[in-house]
């Protein structure tokens, strides 16, 4: 189970990634960066045990590490991420860290990022559940680099 939610949010993060990617990385630069993050994800440990009145913000505690290898993964993309508890939300947070130009255009190709991306986030719901029963959603937001939302979506 530990490995499963680690394999789910790395796939839910490199998906995401796909959405908003740039066109000028090489092929074999994405699958090694890809495979570098799935493989220091597969072997980390997520904790998934479930303990009374355990919330997100302890489970995004527990998990630290597996978290920090997200974030790094990140470092050269131009975005930047953050993985908060929003009352019983796990919220991903994408903030770019260069200007989007067109926000409509980004818009709508992180809206069917999402979209394309429902069936990963409800895995990663129904596997957070497991560890922390009281969780509600998984909430996924993109910021352009001033903090404005460009878009979100919500996974019940």
């Amino acid at each position: 189970m530990k490995k499963l939610l680690a394999v789910l949010s790395c796939l839910t993060i490199c998906l995401s990634f796909a959405a908003c990617g740039t066109k000028d990385d090489s092929s074999a630069e994405k699958v090694e960066s890809k495979a570098s993050v799935e493989s220091s994800v597969e072997e980390s440990e997520v904790s998934t045990d479930v303990s009374e009145g355990k919330t997100i913000q302890d489970f995004i505690d527990e998990n630290k590490e597996t978290f920090d290898v997200l974030k790094d993964a990140l470092k050269d993309s131009g975005m930047e991420m953050d993985i908060l508890a929003r009352e019983n939300s796990l919220v991903y947070t994408y903030k770019y860290t260069t200007d989007v130009g067109d926000t409509e255009t980004v818009k709508a190709a992180l809206d069917q990022g999402l979209e394309s991306q429902k069936d990963t986030f409800v895995q990663v719901l129904d596997s957070l559940k497991l560890a922390v029963p009281t969780t509600e959603s998984v909430i996924v937001e993109y910021l352009d680099m001033d903090g404005n939302v460009i878009t979100s979506g919500e996974f019940k």
